[in-house]
């Protein structure tokens, strides 16, 4: 299956594999708290857990606390009866309490991440033209070489005879 990037054909499983190389050459950049806004970005990019996990030398639970949250997690425990009754009564007993206004210095972290985010998907998306024009660059070289390749053997063909 192929998908089109900005006029060019690319083949999607070829560019995973160049994107995850790419990824795990330039991995030792990534800071730690880094990491799970990389595997948001990943994850709406159609990644599994799994091999998010694979791309970002994480555990799977790792990155699936990172992308489900502790409430699904709690949830789930709790639906499979391994979340003790002892706990649960203390859970229903206290209530949460209400969420703050988000003040000033909330919003600026919240659009320093949204940034921090979108910086990372252009670079992603930066990452995959510049593959792909290298892959054009390569195609280019091996025609010429396969051509002359073709002469030299026409040409001593020609001596022969």
């Amino acid at each position: 299956m192929a998908t089109r990037i900005k006029d060019t054909e690319v083949d999607e499983q070829d560019a995973a594999r160049a994107f995850a190389a790419t990824l795990q050459r330039n991995l030792r950049y990534v800071r730690e708290e880094e990491k799970p806004e990389l595997a948001a970005v990943l994850r709406r990019k159609g990644w599994s857990y799994r091999r998010i996990a694979e791309a970002l030398t994480t555990p799977y639970g790792v990155v699936s606390r990172w992308l489900s949250g502790p409430d699904l997690e709690l949830r789930q425990f709790a639906a499979a009866g391994r979340l003790c009754a002892a706990r649960r009564a203390v859970q229903a007993a206290a209530p949460m309490a209400p969420l703050a206004a988000p003040d000033q210095a909330d919003d600026a972290a919240t659009a320093a991440v949204a940034s921090r985010i979108d910086a990372l998907a252009t670079r992603l998306d930066q990452i995959v033209e510049s593959l792909e024009s290298e892959r054009q660059s390569a195609r280019g070289r091996e025609e010429r070489l396969l051509t002359a390749i073709d002469e030299l053997k026409a040409a001593i063909t020609a001596l022969r005879s």
